[in-house]
């Protein structure tokens, strides 16, 4: 399966348009405590969707250090690279971060908190909810890479240790990669920590592509690659 258009050729990203976060107009600071979070998802804004056969890059550069970040929504057409010795890292301790979101959790539909990364989301629920399938429209995404030396770091103890109360520590834990509706997935070469739930969940996805991957999880239910439909 060749993945992505954009993931065959290792250096394509390269070309098109490249966001860099720590640079103007993103600003993101590596220290481990900023939160980043509009940062980054501005420079994934910018850079994705564009539909010109380059797309884009956001990029976290090599040596830049630890970018604290809650749930992302990547787009079409883009390569998300973290490079070595960058982390992008959920904020410690912090249900907010990841906001309720319309997700498959073990073959349900549910409402429950978003991926630390996402692609498709519900824009628009049924109207009355039939109680299995309750979106009307769907957001999609297309030739997407995630890749990089670097690492990806949920820091998503606090979801299954008893910290969080235990409504929010069953299913409706955020899962890592939750990737819905994607046509053309690259996952590869990245470091990948401490997930609240699944780490890699691809879910109604086609042309899917995971390779090269170091994965350390804990807890309960943190399988490391759940493919779902």
């Amino acid at each position: 399966v060749a993945g992505a258009a954009r993931g065959v050729d290792p250096d394509f990203w390269r070309s098109g348009k490249i966001c860099d976060i720590t640079k103007a107009p993103y600003h993101a600071v590596g220290d481990g405590s900023t939160n980043c979070t509009a940062a980054i998802q501005a420079a994934i804004d910018d850079c994705g969707d564009i539909a010109d056969g380059l797309g884009g890059t956001v990029l976290v550069p090599t040596n830049s250090g630890s970018f604290v970040t809650g749930s992302l929504w990547l787009r079409s057409n883009l390569t998300l690279r973290v490079e070595a010795n960058a982390t992008l890292i959920y904020p410690n301790l912090s249900i907010d971060a990841s906001p309720i979101a319309y997700v498959r959790r073990e073959c349900v539909m549910m409402d429950a908190h978003a991926g630390f990364l996402n692609a498709g989301r519900c824009l628009e629920k049924k109207d009355p909810l039939v109680g299995w399938d309750d979106c009307a429209k769907w957001s999609t995404v297309e030739n997407l890479v995630i890749e990089g030396d670097g690492t990806l770091d949920a820091n998503g103890d606090f979801w299954w240790n008893g910290t969080v109360p235990a409504s929010e520590s069953g299913r409706s834990r955020p899962m890592m990669l939750d990737l819905m509706w994607v046509d053309g997935l690259t996952i590869r070469d990245l470091n990948i920590r401490r997930p609240g739930f699944w780490t890699v969940h691809p879910t109604y996805c086609n042309n899917v592509r995971v390779t090269g991957l170091d994965i350390e999880t804990f807890g309960h239910n943190t399988d490391g690659i759940d493919p779902d439909s």
